[in-house]
């Protein structure tokens, strides 16, 4: 067991010994190169471990081996290799390979030459942390960089970095400051007539001016900015389209989606030629917000899942979260909820995720200021007073601390998913209760409507067959009355029994089929007397009736008819009626009979 031991801690004796020995050599061969050298192979070797990159490490290796090559020429090699993975949206990679850079101190280069490539590292360093969602830490290289332009009076690069600065705090919603910072910015660059720069400073402002809801203000700002690259170039392409995208946006808001549509699809298809992910990824998101607000949801969901799909290409974990937080919102909206919860949990891990990445970042940073500070003060050297007891209990307690953060951070996110599910579920059940309740109550209104309009039918039905027996019944008394004058005078006893029938026939009450229609009347709608008395209570019964042969929707025709008067008499009655229930000249008599059935 000893011996076993003791090979374990011999071992790794020797491959410490071994890794020593390597970086030794390592240091030894990296001292042997010049200052920009070291910057330009760093570069070079970064560029190597990606098969995309094989053209660019050729040629930044061939920049480092040559010594005719002056340094604004290695420098502007380096930065064009940034900004082409910016352009790629790339901005991971390119935070990595620019937070390298920072660690290398160039001393034997022209110092205006040097000055002008930090400048230029730390705005594209800002630009990348920004976009892989650590605004913090870009922010802090971008203020970093306006005051090394301010003391070595840059104008151009002082520009850059107030525009870029007022994004920042545009993005945090402080919008005052960001218009501040980036009206600094329009005036220095209209002073220099940068028309690049002035295309980034209106459409910056056009975003504000869209925070605001000053839509058109926006509009004219967008137009000011396309009017900037009017001679466009390859260059200015990428900028060109992805401020069509811009307007396709505005319009959208403006809701004139034939334009919004027509700008984005011009901005879709040519950033797909040119190879413009980044921007292309945002149109598609526009392209998903336009079809949210014209709610054709299948189609915003195949735009935000498009939008998903190219950030594979795109090596951004903050574009990935939005494009998920924009499949989460499509899909709450077609009722879909569980898929919905799922997707923003995912999207907020990822997010946490990134916050945390910054602060990690933040802290390795702050080492390498440690150590360059402490290289440069060896009298002050903490080493020389450090105490290893109270280091651990420092490390331990820090540990401890970090922990139990981390526990905090996963009980509260757990807590967080299971009420966002509940209340998702809570949510979808009272949504199913009130359907059916809807959907009884309808059904129960049908149901009731269809017997009142049957027993209506019956109603009427019955008063018509009334109406066909008394034609009947008059035509038999007609007939026999003409018989009888027919008949022999000396026959009496035909003459008897023949008077006998028409005394019987003509002792039938009519008064008895009122009665009866009343009382089904009343059965089909049991308040309509009660509430016509309590409206108009002087109302005779024979008015009583003619409200209700209107309200079961008879014509004037049909009414003459079953009471055996004529037309005119039935129009005039209806006119005395309609003076004795005050209604105005233009009202319609029988839909106010009918108010008094509901």
């Amino acid at each position: 067991m000893k011996s076993t031991f003791r090979y374990i801690v011999f071992l790794l004796f020797g491959l410490l010994c071994g890794a020593i020995s390597t970086s030794a050599s390592e240091a030894s061969a990296m001292s042997n190169l010049s200052d920009r050298e070291r910057l330009l192979r760093t570069a070079a070797d970064f560029a190597s471990a990606d098969k995309r990159d094989a053209k660019t490490a050729a040629r930044l290796k061939q920049v480092a081996s040559s010594r005719n090559v002056s340094d604004s020429v290695a420098y502007s090699t380096i930065l064009n290799y940034g900004r082409d993975l910016m352009a790629q949206g790339r901005q991971a990679t390119a935070f990595e390979l620019f937070t390298q850079l920072t660690h290398i101190n160039i001393e034997d280069s022209d110092e205006k030459q040097y000055t002008n490539f930090v400048l230029g590292l730390y705005l594209l360093l800002g630009a990348s942390a920004d976009e892989i969602g650590m605004m913090n830490l870009g922010l802090e290289y971008y203020t970093r960089g306006l005051s090394m332009a301010e003391a070595c009076k840059n104008e151009r690069m002082m520009a850059s970095f107030l525009n870029n600065i007022g994004v920042c705090y545009f993005r945090v919603k402080d919008i005052k400051r960001s218009e501040d910072y980036i009206r600094r910015s329009l005036a220095l660059n209209t002073k220099h007539k940068s028309r690049r720069d002035l295309f980034l400073n209106y459409n910056n402002l056009a975003e504000i001016e869209l925070g605001k809801n000053h839509t058109e203000s926006a509009l004219d700002n967008s137009l000011l900015a396309l009017q900037q690259l009017q001679d466009q170039t390859r260059q200015d392409a990428d900028l060109y389209y992805y401020m069509q995208s811009n307007i396709g946006v505005l319009y959208t808001k403006k809701k004139d989606f034939g334009l919004a549509e027509s700008y984005l699809t011009n901005a879709m298809v040519h950033q797909r030629e040119l190879g413009f992910n980044s921007d292309l990824f945002e149109t598609y998101m526009n392209f998903s917000d336009l079809f949210k607000a014209k709610n054709m949801l299948d189609s915003a969901e195949y735009y935000a899942t498009q939008a998903r799909l190219i950030t594979g290409q795109l090596d951004n974990a903050m574009l990935v979260s939005r494009a998920m937080e924009q499949q989460a919102r499509i899909e709450e909206l077609q009722g879909d909820y569980e898929k919905s919860t799922g997707l923003l949990s995912a999207a907020y891990a990822l997010r946490d995720s990134l916050r945390m990445a910054e602060n990690r970042n933040r802290m390795e940073q702050c080492q390498r200021i440690y150590e360059i500070e402490r290289a440069n003060s060896a009298d002050k050297s903490l080493m020389a007073q450090w105490n290893p007891v109270v280091v651990f209990f420092v490390m331990f307690g820090i540990l401890v601390v970090m922990i139990f953060i981390l526990v905090k951070l996963f009980i509260y996110k757990r807590n967080r998913d299971r009420a966002i599910k509940e209340k998702v579920a809570l949510n979808r059940e009272i949504q199913q209760v009130h359907e059916k309740q809807i959907q009884d109550a309808r059904r129960s209104k049908e149901e009731l409507q269809q017997a009142l309009d049957l027993t209506h039918r019956q109603l009427t039905t019955f008063t018509m067959d009334k109406l066909r027996s008394k034609e009947i019944q008059g035509d038999i008394v007609a007939d026999l009355r003409k018989l009888l004058l027919d008949i022999n005078p000396r026959s009496k006893e035909v003459r008897n029994e023949i008077e006998v029938i028409i005394r019987k026939l003509s002792r039938f009450n009519a008064g008895d089929d009122w009665t009866e229609f009343h009382y089904y009347f009343e059965k089909v709608n049991p308040s309509f007397y009660r509430r016509l008395m309590d409206k108009h209570p002087n109302i005779t019964e024979k008015e009583k009736r003619l409200c209700a042969f209107l309200a079961l929707g008879l014509s004037s025709k049909e009414i003459a008819q079953i009471t055996f008067r004529e037309v005119r008499s039935i129009e005039s009655s209806r006119n005395r009626l309609r003076k004795k229930l005050d209604l105005a000249a233009d009202a319609n008599l029988t839909e106010y009979c009918k108010e008094f059935t509901m």
